[in-house]
């Protein structure tokens, strides 16, 4: 994908709202992703418009969506459940994501969309690794599509897509 191109543009707009920063790449580092095979940042489309985004990574083992938002126009209208419901019927292996813990109402609120979407919550403790050099990892929980994983699985996570070591 073209990063000075209008619709990258948007995408990256999309981007830096929906998440903190500390839950987001650089653009130097986005860029660099951009050539990985495994890697793929794209937008969702409602009636032809692009209204937000999906970065994933696809794995023989699992496909693992690390960043998915919608545009605050586009939120609560059913575009994001369409759109993942036809990417979840695309995928031949596990589908594995990252969600903050349930400690606040938005938090429980992104839990249950993913639910119904026929995710599962995983029970064990996970830490996403700091997108910034030197910051703290990020406590986070780990759903998965259609059933539940064991630890191992998502920890791979950290080798193959953060470059790391699993905090436990």
């Amino acid at each position: 994908m073209d990063t000075t191109n209008q619709e990258f543009q948007q995408l990256w707009a999309i981007y830096k709202e929906a998440f903190p920063s500390n839950e987001r790449r650089s653009l130097q580092h986005q860029k660099k992703l951009l050539g990985e095979t495994a890697y793929h940042f794209e937008p969702v489309k409602h009636q032809g418009n692009t209204c937000g985004l999906i970065g994933y990574w696809k794995f023989e083992d699992f496909w693992f969506i690390e960043h998915f938002a919608l545009s605050t126009s586009e939120r609560g209208r059913g575009t994001g459940s369409q759109y993942l419901k036809a990417f979840l019927e695309k995928c031949p292996v596990t589908v594995i994501l990252e969600v903050e813990l349930p400690d606040t109402p938005l938090a429980e609120k992104r839990i249950v969309f993913y639910e119904r979407l026929g995710f599962r919550l995983n029970t064990f403790d996970y830490f996403q690794p700091s997108y910034q050099s030197g910051g703290p990892d990020l406590p986070l929980k780990v759903m998965s599509f259609p059933d539940l994983i064991n630890a191992e699985m998502a920890f791979s996570l950290h080798a193959r897509v953060y470059h790391t070591e699993p905090s436990r």
